[in-house]
């Protein structure tokens, strides 16, 4: 639970990592010693499995899906929390005082939620503190439906490392290099010489100069 619970009033209890066992009907009571002053039941459906998103290096945004049924009833609220390596507040749809500094002014949801039921979340500019395991918390009284992601940031590669990739780039360089040479053939290579047959001798020179050929009666 919140440690200053007694101060904001939100006596909403964290269950981490839930598994499908967890799912249940739940009952809060506040009672001042004497009487009980408030009592409220909740029902948790726990969803099996987590669904992973990955995003790349340099990207300005990224989308961490999570839907539930449309029309929802008003006084519906979303949560996206993340428990490791510690627990953080990453956006609430009620009360964004309690976000984590570092995800402050990066996280955006649908204005339209209540309608469409489309809770996911938007992450501008993510970096790579922002990977891990993300939980989608929908209250929808007496409902709470929770859903995971799993965000993984993909770093850019500075130079091409797969087999396949390298032999691409070989070639393309073998091709670069022949299309040179052939086009500055003329500024590497001497014009050819030429001799007719039966010459006796020809001398050939170093010297750019007209090679003479002489004959011999």
């Amino acid at each position: 639970m919140n440690p200053d619970a007694l101060d904001t009033g939100n006596f909403s209890l964290t269950l981490r990592k839930p598994e499908q066992d967890d799912g249940g009907n739940y009952s809060c009571s506040i009672s001042d010693g004497r009487e009980e002053l408030n009592r409220k039941q909740i029902h948790l459906k726990v969803k099996v499995g987590q669904q992973e998103v990955e995003v790349t290096e340099g990207s300005d945004s990224v989308v961490l899906p999570c839907r539930t049924s449309a029309d929802l009833p008003e006084g519906t609220s979303v949560e996206w929390t993340r428990s490791e390596p510690e627990f953080m507040m990453v956006h609430s749809s009620s009360n964004q005082r309690n976000q984590d500094g570092f995800y402050r002014d990066r996280t955006e949801m649908s204005k339209d939620f209540l309608r469409t039921g489309d809770v996911s979340l938007t992450l501008r500019n993510p970096r790579d503190g922002d990977s891990g395991r993300y939980v989608c918390t929908v209250h929808r009284d007496p409902d709470v439906l929770r859903h995971t992601v799993v965000l993984k940031y993909v770093q850019k590669e500075p130079f091409p490392s797969s087999p396949s990739a390298l032999l691409v780039l070989l070639v393309l360089v073998l091709i670069v290099c022949a299309g040179l040479l052939y086009h500055f053939e003329g500024y590497f290579l001497p014009a050819p010489l030429e001799v007719n047959s039966g010459e006796k001798f020809v001398l050939l020179t170093t010297e750019r100069e007209e090679t003479e050929v002489n004959q011999t009666f």
